[in-house]
């Protein structure tokens, strides 16, 4: 499972959501690298959200697996802020504290509550655990998916989530065990990044 690069969203502050996104030179560097890291492992097939910053990011690791299927998947898309996307993240933490209700509670307009797309990450490793049992899965995705995905893998509560959230183009390896278990062998690994070349 791998999160998207950086994007110019990202770098200004600007709430992405499902927006499509854009990486910067910073980001396809980092896609870059990336690939090279995955460009050895062997995939079955690769599941990629189909927001145009997660399809960027997998068109570089994907040009080393030429003959692997991409199945772009609406269900991989980021936490849907509504009207909030493409604003900034003070107005949106503005309106949680405003309204009253705990984070993954609250639903913004046009969009949905945490807990909503909790439902959908679960459904999406349900799906998996059925229609991929025994392959290698890539998922390329979102940094709101991952977080919560380890939230189930993990089978931790949502006070946790900070402590799964990943930086750009991070890596995990996840096995399932069977009988809903899961387990984490890398946990948001960002060692292809060399620091000091990124800066």
């Amino acid at each position: 499972m791998v999160r998207h690069g950086e994007t110019v969203e990202n770098r200004n502050g600007t709430v992405q959501g499902q927006i499509p996104g854009k990486l910067t030179e910073l980001g396809i560097k980092q896609a870059k690298l990336v690939g090279e890291r995955l460009k050895n492992h062997v995939f079955d097939i690769i599941y990629s959200s189909d927001l145009q910053r997660v399809v960027d990011t997998t068109k570089e690791i994907a040009v080393h697996h030429p003959n692997v299927e991409i199945i772009y998947d609406k269900r991989l898309r980021e936490w849907s802020r509504g009207i909030y996307e493409g604003g900034t993240r003070d107005k949106l933490r503005k309106a949680i504290n405003d309204s009253g209700l705990d984070f993954v509670e609250f639903k913004p307009k046009g969009g949905e509550s945490v807990k909503e797309m909790h439902t959908r990450v679960n459904d999406f490793i349900n799906y998996l655990k059925e229609k991929e049992l025994g392959k290698k899965v890539l998922i390329v995705t979102h940094g709101g998916f991952v977080t919560l995905s380890h939230l189930t893998f993990k089978n931790e509560d949502y006070e946790k989530r900070r402590d799964y959230h990943p930086k750009n183009t991070a890596v995990s390896e996840i096995e399932y065990l069977g009988e809903g278990k899961f387990k984490i062998n890398i946990l948001n690994c960002t060692n292809h990044l060399d620091e000091s070349d990124l800066t």
